[in-house]
C-alpha cells in the first residue's frame, strides 16, 4: 500500500499498489475479451495467448511479491503486539486506526443472492477484510457448500463464542457461569452449532498449501493459536 494523501488534520489514506490494481485491471480486461470471444464462437488469437501468459507470470509475481508477504507482515504485527502488553500500549491507538477506523453510519451485509440478511455492520477496515474475504462464489453459489470459506466462517463463529465467553466471565465472575451459560451462551452456542453442522457435513479436499507463514503462530487469542 502506498501513502496517498494527507489532509490539513494529518489524517493519512492509503492506496494499493500500482502493479496490483494494474494486474487486476488488465486480467479483467482479458476475461471480458475470452467471454466474448466464445459468445461469438471466435477462436483466440496467438496475441491473446501471448498475453494470458505473461498474465499468468504477474499473478505469480503479485502473489509472491506483493499479497502474501503484506499477510505475513500484518499477521505477525498482529501476534507479537497481542502477547506483549508494552507493545499493545505503544500500538493501541494505531491497530484502532488499522481495525476500527472508517464510516460510523451502520450498513446492511449484502448477501450473494442479492438480499440483504438483515444485519447491521459498520464499514471499517476490518469489516470489508473480513465480508471480502468471506463472498461466496456468485456465479455459482450451488457448488459453495465445499468452499473452504464455509469452514472459516466455522473457525471465526469459533473466535467470537470464545470471545465473548472470555468478555462475560471476566466481567461477571465464574461464580455466574452457570446463569450466564444459560442466559446467553446457549443461544451463542446454538450459532456456532449450525455452522459445525454445516462445514462438518461439506466434504474438503486436503491440498498442502503452496505458500504459507513461515514462522509459527504466538500463543494467542486465549489459546486459539498454539506456538510450536
Amino acid at each position: 500500500m502506498k501513502l496517498a494523501k494527507q489532509t490539513r488534520s494529518r489524517q493519512k489514506s492509503y492506496m494499493p499498489k500500482h502493479s496490483l490494481a494494474s494486474f487486476m485491471r488488465t486480467r479483467l480486461e482479458l476475461i471480458e475479451q475470452e467471454e466474448k470471444a466464445k459468445e461469438l464462437d471466435r477462436p483466440m488469437y496467438r496475441e491473446y495467448r501471448k498475453k494470458i501468459t505473461k498474465s499468468n507470470r504477474m499473478k505469480v509475481h503479485i502473489l509472491d511479491k506483493v499479497i502474501f508477504p503484506s499477510i505475513a507482515n500484518l499477521v505477525y504485527f498482529l501476534e507479537t503486539v497481542a502477547v506483549n502488553p508494552d507493545l499493545r500500549d505503544l500500538f493501541n491507538e494505531d491497530l484502532g486506526d488499522l481495525l476500527d477506523s472508517g464510516k460510523n453510519t451502520p450498513i446492511q451485509i449484502q448477501s450473494n443472492i442479492g438480499t440483504k440478511v438483515g444485519i447491521d455492520i459498520r464499514e471499517t477496515m476490518f469489516t470489508r477484510f473480513i465480508a471480502a474475504s468471506l463472498m461466496l462464489n456468485q456465479k455459482n453459489l450451488e457448488g459453495e457448500s465445499t468452499n473452504f470459506r464455509i469452514k472459516l466462517v466455522q473457525d471465526l463463529q469459533g473466535i467470537i463464542y470464545g470471545k465473548i465467553m472470555e468478555i462475560l466471565l471476566t466481567e461477571y465472575g465464574y461464580s455466574n457461569f452457570n446463569q450466564l451459560r444459560e442466559s446467553v451462551l446457549d443461544d451463542i452456542r446454538r450459532a456456532l452449532g449450525w455452522i459445525l453442522f454445516i462445514g462438518n457435513s461439506a466434504q474438503y479436499e486436503n491440498k498442502i498449501p503452496r505458500r504459507s507463514l513461515g514462522f509459527p503462530a504466538t500463543n494467542t487469542i486465549a489459546g486459539l493459536y498454539q506456538a510450536e
